[in-house]
């Protein structure tokens, strides 16, 4: 190896020079020092808020359902601290300019709830300068909102019901001028932690799928309850984070039709697409232990297809079509999916489909309608492949049970169900 030289003499002085240059300029940039927050937890989540309205310039509130299906067998519930802390105070939240308000609420089903834990508190201004102090301060205010929630699941505020729509009204209420017209500038948001399994209500889903409840019959009953949101929720952030419990036992079809349920209510409101796949989103598997709750969840029973005979494979319709509707449910193409791999052929194969209804309303108007959803059936399967088709609408001339109604009145729930159907048969 060649040895080392040392730099020519000329360079030497300018090498001493750049050294004592570089040391200058140490001294004058010393190493930037550890920052850390000094916001007590009073002044990281002040006072509850009653100033005018034009001061506030961002709102979150945040509901987490309680009620019984929420816990695990074991008794534990699942953790959502870090999920409520990083969306109650995120970056765009902290970094706003005015009054930034926080509401956390749990609910169920009962009378009492909403229970606020937090109510419009103030959240603390970002004033810090230096370098990271914002970013210490943040972590500061979610720290103090963790302990603030700490017995959030509580096992005594559970109930043997859920009403989220109640819930989301009620939030809604907290924000500023309850939805109505609010400045375009301001950030309003409201996030919901539910399985989406209502069960008491106008909302009930049992209700929902046994009477095949529409959208009209939806605005008219929650508007007599009082849970609808007053002033719909235009201009609202609005997510519902559909969480999926392996005791729901629910199937990945099942699980879009509670995500497409919400889907529909949340467009009634004036809140768009809102909900998330169950378990997909904002759904931990940490959970925190706590005494499991004293009551039972009424079973939400959802629609499920049968696809154990490839001859006949029989779906509900409200698996495929909300009430009324031959326009397919967002999920319907999974199911669809399955039926034609339950099939077990080719697309050479031929194909029936028929419509079927229960007995409520005109048998004319139900052929019609048994008719139309045959054909959205008919056309999802022609663009997977399928070219020999064959499609008949029966209306309720060839029910699966009789009774269902009488005199217009529902007069058996499951036999409706069964009634409302569309069949799909596969030949070679």
């Amino acid at each position: 190896m060649p040895a080392e030289h040392p730099p020519p003499v000329g360079r030497r002085p300018r090498i001493m020079a750049a050294c004592l240059v570089l040391t200058a300029l140490s001294a004058c940039f010393p190493e930037a020092e550890q920052v850390s927050s000094d916001l007590s937890c009073d002044e990281a989540l002040g006072s509850t808020y009653t100033g005018p309205d034009e001061d506030v310039s961002a709102e979150t509130v945040v509901l987490v359902d309680v009620s019984a299906s929420m816990w695990r067998d074991s008794g534990e519930f699942p953790d959502f601290s870090d999920d409520v802390s990083e969306l109650a105070v995120d970056e765009n939240v902290f970094g706003q300019g005015g009054e930034r308000l926080l509401s956390v609420a749990r609910f169920s089903g009962g009378e009492s709830t909403p229970e606020y834990l937090l109510d419009r508190t103030r959240i603390a201004e970002a004033v810090g300068t230096a370098d990271g102090q914002q970013h210490e301060d943040l972590g500061r205010v979610r720290d103090c909102l963790g302990e603030r929630l700490a017995d959030l699941p509580r096992p005594s505020a559970a109930s043997d019901g859920s009403d989220v729509l109640g819930a989301i009204a009620s939030g809604a209420g907290k924000l500023t001028g309850s939805t109505k017209a609010p400045d375009p500038d301001t950030v309003r948001r409201l996030h919901v932690f539910t399985d989406g399994l209502v069960n008491t209500g106008c909302l009930d889903l049992n209700r929902y799928f046994d009477e095949g409840l529409g959208r009209d019959e939806i605005v008219a009953d929650c508007a007599s309850s009082g849970e609808e949101p007053k002033e719909g929720l235009d201009g609202v952030n609005v997510t519902v984070f559909l969480q999926n419990s392996p005791e729901h036992g629910f199937d990945r079809t099942q699980r879009g039709t509670v995500q497409d349920v919400w889907t529909e209510v949340c467009g009634i409101y004036g809140a768009g697409e809102c909900a998330t796949s169950p378990g997909e989103e904002r759904a931990p598997t940490e959970t925190v232990d706590a005494d499991p709750p004293e009551v039972a969840d009424t079973e939400v029973m959802v629609p499920k297809a049968d696809l154990a005979d490839r001859s006949e494979l029989e779906l509900p319709s409200q698996l495929l079509f909300s009430f009324d509707s031959a326009k397919l449910r967002p999920s319907a193409n999974d199911l669809l999916d399955e039926a034609v791999d339950a099939g077990g052929g080719g697309f050479e194969q031929s194909v029936a489909v028929t419509g079927h209804t229960d007995s409520k309303g005109s048998a004319e108007y139900n052929k019609k309608l048994s008719q139309r959803r045959a054909e959205a059936v008919a056309d999802y399967l022609e663009s997977l492949g399928f070219a020999d088709i064959t499609v008949e609408g029966k209306g309720e001339s060839d029910l699966a049970c009789a009774d269902d109604y009488k005199d217009g009145e529902l007069a058996d729930a499951e036999c409706a169900q069964d009634n409302r159907r569309v069949v799909i048969g596969f030949t070679d």
